[in-house]
């Protein structure tokens, strides 16, 4: 099987560039908003500008010495009263405080028995650092201050891999064997025993993807969140259990509803930019809205938010100008806030579309700290009700 890798880079320049009416049964505020359900996504929504979604924000800077000279921040994991975050082209991790003072960073590449090949997928678990290592594969253990403390090997070469408290997740939705242990996700206990099989499917994936953006994240306390990146289904896991938690409906308009396609490589390569269609969607949900990107060629990126209680769904407009839009990456939810990365210069222009009373700086940051740093900053923006 040839697979085609998209590199993390190359997917943060994809949803740097960067939609739907009611539903008609809405979700009512007493409802469990964690019971399965579909949304109809409407690609002809109403289009508001990013400013005008926004309630508040809270503004932290990334400290900039000669160690964290950083590019694009993505795949943030908070932890602690920490910010994490990779350049998995360099195996390094990048720690933070909360108020954006640069703690470490971390860098164990390499070969030797105490190191990782690839920083494939990483996590915490109480005061211990995990990072799934595909190339061996294993993962590798680490104390927060990045000594190592042992590793534990993986029975199957895995996409991605986390950890919940009954024991590892392995995402194999790539891995066909052609017989009845074709399985999208496999269980193990702490010991990397008892597997439990999930999500049979029973035909390969011709046109199989894969990415260091882990497809599993931590939802709410003892749960996750697992989404098959070619998918448009996202489950939750709690304990040893898996169910269906939302499902992001474009109809006709997604481009694996063709099974055609999902077998045919070359073809779907051609149908991403002539067809029109969504071809990867990246659902980030959080307890009371959705923040969704998606991508109709290689290029054109959209994003819209969806209010989970009311199922208003609205478009984005991350434009400054007609040309060019804000340096703006939407990285995660904790509770009813998202943290977003944004490019230092651009924060000023955001700001004065929003009163003074709607955002704060954290201790030890300043608009001008922030704009005479080559570091991009942080926001936790909460957004407004979409009723």
């Amino acid at each position: 099987m040839n697979y085609l890798k998209i590199t993390v880079c190359i997917l943060s320049l994809v949803l740097l560039s960067s939609c739907g009416t009611k539903e008609g049964s809405q979700a009512q505020p007493s409802q469990n908003l964690d019971q399965f359900r579909s949304f109809n996504i409407d690609m002809n929504a109403p289009q508001r500008k990013i400013t005008d979604l926004i309630e508040s924000v809270r503004i932290f800077k990334l400290e900039e010495t000669e160690e964290s000279l950083l590019g694009n921040v993505f795949n943030v994991t908070v932890h602690d009263h920490m910010i994490v975050f990779p350049n998995t082209s360099e195996n390094t991790l990048y720690f933070f405080d909360d108020k954006g003072n640069f703690i470490r960073k971390l860098n164990k590449g390499g070969d030797g028995p105490e190191e990782y090949s690839s920083l494939w997928s990483y996590w915490f678990k109480g005061d211990t650092l995990k990072i799934y290592d595909n190339e061996r594969p294993r993962v590798a253990f680490y104390s927060l201050q990045g000594d190592y403390l042992g590793a534990i090997k993986v029975p199957e070469r895995a996409n991605h891999v986390y950890e919940n408290e009954n024991g590892y997740w392995l995402d194999m939705s790539l891995r066909f064997r052609g017989d009845s242990t074709n399985y999208e996700l496999i269980s193990y206990d702490h010991r990397m025993q008892n597997p439990k099989y999930f999500l049979p499917f029973n035909q390969q994936v011709g046109f199989p993807i894969t990415t260091t953006t882990n497809s599993m994240t931590p939802y709410k306390e003892d749960m996750m969140l697992y989404k098959q990146i070619l998918n448009d289904t996202v489950y939750s896991i709690e304990g040893d259990e898996l169910e269906p938690l939302a499902h992001m409906n474009f109809g006709s308009e997604f481009l694996w509803s063709d099974e055609e396609m999902r077998d045919n490589p070359q073809g779907a390569m051609n149908s991403i930019n002539e067809s029109g269609k969504v071809w990867i969607i990246w659902p980030k949900i959080g307890e009371r809205f959705i923040y969704l990107t998606y991508n109709i060629s290689f290029q054109d990126s959209f994003d819209m938010l969806i209010d989970r209680v009311s199922g208003e769904q609205v478009k984005i407009d991350k434009r400054k100008t007609q040309e060019e839009k804000f340096g703006l990456m939407f990285n995660l939810w904790k509770n009813d806030e998202m943290l977003v990365g944004v490019n230092s210069l651009d924060l000023a222009e955001i700001l004065e579309e929003l009163s003074e009373e709607q955002y704060s700086f954290e201790e030890g940051s300043s608009l001008d700290l922030i704009e005479s740093s080559e570091n991009p900053a942080m926001m936790w923006v909460k957004f407004k009700s979409l009723d």
